[in-house]
């Protein structure tokens, strides 16, 4: 979470608010959990209020934007629907 938003020195023409992280981190939620961004951002809101967090969330469009620009393929390591098994999922809040 320290690194949230972007640090880098300031440019002509506009700096980023959040940083490469940030915009990574919104599609592998959404690839992660098959939702639109428009869901991811809200969810990512939801979860940092849970936590007590007073961080601002990229937008949707921007997130959009800024991923095309950092050409990162996400790769899809989902279990297969038809070989169902029992997984567990641990999230780990360290550095909240």
């Amino acid at each position: 979470m320290e690194n949230w938003y972007e640090n880098s020195p300031k440019m002509r023409g506009g700096n980023y608010i959040y940083s490469n992280k940030v915009v990574i981190l919104v599609h592998i939620v959404a690839s992660l959990f098959r939702i639109g961004l428009r869901q991811t951002v809200g969810f990512i809101k939801g979860y940092l209020q849970q936590v007590g967090k007073g961080l601002a969330v990229i937008s949707y469009s921007q997130a959009s934007r800024r991923f095309k620009k950092l050409n990162i393929k996400i790769n899809d390591c989902r279990v297969d629907k038809n070989n169902m098994e029992d997984i567990e999922i641990a999230i780990d809040s360290t550095n909240l």
